[in-house]
């Protein structure tokens, strides 16, 4: 199970800080922390966990995450059904981050989850990780993209006039710091991943998607340091 604990903030720089002090490689049998996130323009940080046992879970999340110095209130998403996908193997190599919150009508819950997985899409904006999180919104997908436009463009073009979504809020990432070992960051995305059909048949004739995405450029984009991972 994954789930994300967002930490509400004045201070998003003291938070962050914290959150890799307590949590980097300090996971547990049934609890890992796999990475912190920071989007632009929100209040709030985001901590990525993969868990086998929820309450473990909880009390990790009482007595690692809640307690950091500066944070203000929490609020925690389960991730259902999520998948990752593998890159274009010629994407460009300075693509920006994206984070996608959709509304939907519950009836159409399934047909906009499956239009994003199994949509065609080009080298310069194409979804990384794709979850249900129903609460606030319905639907989690993280995009590749190259610029603000182009993911405007694709959300403009493919996702607005589908029946059922009531509206889409882009975030950009400013920053991810992994807080897992890239062996483990590499295994659960493995767990997860997802390949369409129509990818499958371009595999298997001539064009090269990515499986296992370097880390190191994964992380890249997002802001993080390279020499931090």
């Amino acid at each position: 199970m994954m789930l994300i604990e967002r930490l509400y903030t004045d201070d998003k720089d003291a938070v962050w800080h914290g959150v890799i002090d307590r949590l980097k490689d300090r996971g547990t049998r049934t609890v890992q922390p796999l990475y912190v996130s920071d989007l632009k323009g929100q209040k709030y940080l985001s901590v990525v966990f993969h868990t086998d046992v929820i309450d473990d879970c909880a009390m990790f999340l009482v007595d690692n995450v809640a307690i950091c110095r500066n944070v203000k209130d929490t609020q925690t998403i389960m991730l259902l059904k999520p998948v990752f996908l593998p890159m274009p193997g010629d994407r460009p190599k300075d693509l920006e981050r994206y984070s996608l919150y959709i509304k939907v009508n519950p009836k159409h819950y399934p047909s906009v989850y499956n239009e994003i997985l199994h949509h065609e899409f080009e080298v310069n904006c194409f979804p990384n990780y794709v979850a249900y999180a129903f609460g606030d919104y319905d639907i989690l997908a993280t995009f590749l993209a190259r610029d603000l436009d182009a993911i405007k463009g694709y959300v403009k073009a493919h996702l607005k006039p589908l029946s059922g979504v009531d509206g889409v809020i882009i975030n950009k990432i400013r920053r991810t710091e992994l807080l897992t070992s890239k062996a483990t960051w590499r295994e659960n995305q493995r767990s997860l991943l997802y390949i369409p059909p129509w990818m499958s048949k371009k595999m298997d004739d001539h064009y090269l998607y990515d499986i296992d995405p370097p880390s190191e450029e994964y992380m890249g984009l997002t802001g993080a340091m390279t020499d931090e991972l």
